[in-house]
């Protein structure tokens, strides 16, 4: 009988490492995911933007010349710099409403759930963009939005790109 339970209790405790490796693995595979979510987001930008802006062009925020500026001039700082690059994406827009207007620089948060971190994070970082002298719009965008991120969205004036459309295989 004590043999038994000897082996239940490995059993137990390999069960117990099982799990704890299906859970790191998942969180991986949660990472990859939400990789693989914001690459195809970035990629169907001026699709996803095109309710709100026209002509879109999709552009990297180190290639920005009045950023650039900013930083050669000490408007901003190094933590400013390196909050800015982490955007998840950067786009050249005409405001669909005004459609005569000057384009503006929408900085995007990509979150599958957007929660507020992520609308705090594209206001943050689009305040940033209008230090260095650029007509920075904040958004946040994915596949739904929680209550209280849309609220502080529209407070801040965050602009949400939420899409409840699902991909499904052909037929």
């Amino acid at each position: 009988m004590d043999s038994l339970a000897e082996r239940m209790d490995q059993l137990t405790a390999g069960m117990d490492s099982l799990a704890g490796h299906i859970q790191r693995m998942d969180g991986r595979l949660d990472v990859l995911a939400g990789g693989m979510y914001e690459e195809k987001f970035v990629r169907q930008l001026p699709g996803r933007l095109g309710r709100h802006g026209r002509k879109v062009r999709v552009v990297s925020p180190a290639d920005l010349e009045p950023l650039q500026d900013a930083w050669d001039s000490g408007r901003i700082t190094g933590r400013q710099w390196d909050d800015v690059m982490l955007l998840d994406a950067t786009a050249w827009a005409i405001a669909r409403e005004r459609p005569g207007s000057e384009p503006q620089l929408v900085a995007i948060e990509i979150s599958n759930v957007i929660d507020p971190h992520d609308v705090e994070r594209a206001h943050r970082r689009a305040g940033v963009l209008k230090v260095a002298g650029l007509p920075a719009v904040p958004a946040v965008g994915g596949q739904s939005i929680l209550e209280d991120a849309e609220q502080l969205a529209n407070s801040l004036g965050v602009i949400a790109i939420v899409s409840s459309v699902v991909d499904e295989p052909p037929r």
